[in-house]
């Protein structure tokens, strides 16, 4: 993910999934309903067009289109501070109430890899954003770690603090690419993510259609997981094949990025937005 820093966007790299596709006759798939979401890095300050951009993600949410909708709401790369910000306070608020599941932005710089984000950071953090806007429902770990050896030591005592500060919070991580199955795994204190992005990353360097899920994914419901594309031409394609590969939470946009690219990815809604939502609603439709 793509962290925003006083106005400068910093890119964290592309990322390369490894492992087996999944069948379209996947006796998982077949007995599994399931519905796709749409999970929407909203990394756009509610001022101006920023507002407008989420004014329009507010609105656009309809039960009746059967498409549930996750909003990522990033304050200074999720470094909040201990202030309240009027204009996210209110469109926080507003989305929660509309029935928008909003999660708080925070990087875990791969446990802490750069320095960028001690533990005692990242819980600091965790207790802001829900101090500061109590109707969050959860919190988005970008830069997670793909492997197992962080857990004990990192991601498993930020996980119970979150739980501490808010019960049956929705906690989504971030590796961007495949990662261990130890994240979302059953432990006495629930899983570590209860989502997990398993491919993020620009379409025209690296097509969605050309990484692979890990083997073991398909032995857990769709639920589980996410996929963020950004620089597409299309949405159509990518929807589909998320479909089949049994991807619960989706979101593929035009614009384009990183930089030095003209415009962050994130920044914006896409200018199919409306479609994309309708193309949700249909597969979702049982009928």
């Amino acid at each position: 993910m793509i962290r925003w820093i006083a106005s400068v966007v910093l890119f964290t790299g592309l990322f390369i999934g490894i492992g087996q596709p999944v069948a379209a006759d996947d006796p998982v798939s077949q007995r599994e309903p399931g519905s796709m979401k749409l999970l929407v890095p909203a990394y756009f300050y509610p001022a101006g067009d920023g507002l407008k951009a989420w004014n329009r993600l507010i609105d656009s949410y309809d039960p009746r289109n059967n498409v549930g909708i996750v909003a990522i709401a990033n304050i200074n790369s999720g470094n909040v501070g201990t202030t309240i910000d009027a204009s996210y306070a209110d469109v926080i608020g507003r989305a929660a109430k509309k029935g928008i599941t909003v999660i708080g932005y925070i990087t875990s710089d791969y446990a802490n890899a750069h320095g960028v984000a001690p533990l005692a950071t990242a819980k600091t953090n965790v207790t802001n954003w829900f101090s500061l806007y109590p109707e969050l429902h959860g919190i988005f770990i970008d830069e997670q770690s793909s492997d197992a050896a962080p857990i004990a030591s990192y991601y498993g005592p930020l996980r119970t603090h979150i739980n501490s500060v808010k019960a049956n919070a929705f906690v989504i991580g971030n590796p961007g690419n495949n990662c261990v199955e130890d994240f979302i795994i059953k432990r006495p204190m629930g899983p570590i993510m209860d989502v997990i992005i398993i491919h993020e990353n620009n379409e025209t360097r690296l097509a969605y259609e050309g990484v692979m899920p890990a083997a073991w994914m398909s032995t857990w419901p769709s639920s589980r997981f996410a996929m963020l594309v950004h620089t597409s031409p299309t949405f159509v394609r990518q929807l589909r094949l998320a479909k089949q590969r049994r991807t619960g939470y989706v979101y593929v946009t035009d614009a384009v990025g990183p930089p030095p690219d003209t415009i962050h990815p994130w920044g914006t809604l896409p200018t199919w937005w409306d479609d994309e939502i309708q193309m949700i609603g249909a597969m979702n439709d049982p009928g």
